[in-house]
């Protein structure tokens, strides 16, 4: 099954000129079975994605939320025990406090680790060390340079896949989406049948994970 673990809506995200019901068309017409919004600190409402379910048969939706450390990185969480809200800022051993008492229903990845600095220091590797996934490559991280023509490949690969390899994680990948164009350009290919987010976490934990590219649609954004 196809997953998009990470995009961002008008809905909750101020950053976003994605609307949610546009998300999900998009979603469906470019082939994904599932989509995951991760908007800033916010988890949406079940009410209100269950009213967006509604209008979109045929796409598994689920919800979880991008959080931003102090220590300068971003974590992607994924879970249906998270809190509704974080704060606007945590520290790395909040967000591993937060996760304790939930660890086994929750999938973390950190996003786009290397999109603005080629350094590990060991800031990054406590939180490399605390996560279950890292995303290896998004739009915005092919943005930041890339190469190949019908399969994009991040001029940071390298490094994504060292600390991969280093920390035993599971490798996603996902559009980090802010704009319609961007929805599906890439998403995870994840092995089994996934019906629910506990569904999904268990998938994702059990790795076998796979890197989906539409080069249409990269090869239009990226040029």
């Amino acid at each position: 099954m196809l997953f998009d673990l990470h995009l961002h809506t008008t809905r909750y995200s101020g950053c976003s000129a994605l609307s949610p019901r546009r998300a999900c068309e998009l979603a469906l017409e470019r082939g994904l079975h599932g989509l995951v919004i991760t908007e800033h600190r916010i988890c949406w409402p079940e009410a209100e994605l269950a009213t967006l379910r509604e209008a979109s048969p045929g796409l598994l939706l689920l919800s979880g939320m991008e959080v931003t450390l102090v220590e300068g990185h971003d974590v992607v969480l994924l879970g249906d025990a998270l809190p509704e809200r974080s704060p606007r800022f945590m520290r790395t051993r909040d967000l591993e406090g937060m996760l304790a008492p939930v660890r086994e229903q929750v999938f973390a990845f950190v996003a786009h680790p290397f999109r603005y600095t080629d350094a590990r220091d060991k800031r990054l590797e406590r939180i490399l060390a605390l996560v279950d996934g890292i995303e290896m490559s998004s739009v915005n991280i092919l943005r930041a340079g890339f190469s190949g023509k019908d399969t994009y490949v991040s001029s940071a690969a390298a490094l994504y896949e060292q600390a991969r390899r280093d920390f035993g994680l599971v490798p996603v990948w996902a559009t980090d989406a802010h704009s319609e164009e961007t929805v599906g350009a890439l998403a995870t290919q994840i092995p089994g049948r996934v019906e629910s987010m506990a569904d999904l976490v268990a998938a994702l934990k059990s790795g076998g994970t796979q890197e989906h590219q539409n080069s249409k649609l990269l090869r239009r954004i990226l040029s």
